[in-house]
């Protein structure tokens, strides 16, 4: 975490900085909001990955791989005020 967020202050120049493509594959959600609030002083904004599918079709699937898009597209609507 610490790596990443020192990574990411290397492009804080003082224009907008987007964080894109972010997906917990290989960190937890928990880990992944984590390093988003971590990084809300440096980041203007954060870009997921998103399959097309909605959070009900995800819900009616009861493979690991579609709980956790699930939890992921969830996790964005509540970051989004929505």
């Amino acid at each position: 975490m610490d790596k990443a967020l020192a990574a990411l202050a290397v492009y804080d120049t003082g224009k907008p900085l987007v964080v894109e493509e972010m997906f917990p594959l290989e960190c937890m959600l928990d880990e992944l909001r984590e390093f988003v609030a971590r990084s809300a002083d440096r980041a203007d904004g954060w870009f997921g990955f998103y399959w097309g599918k909605t959070i009900e079709d995800y819900a009616k699937e009861t493979d690991i791989q579609s709980a956790v898009m699930r939890l992921w597209l969830e996790y964005f609507k509540e970051r989004a005020g929505g």
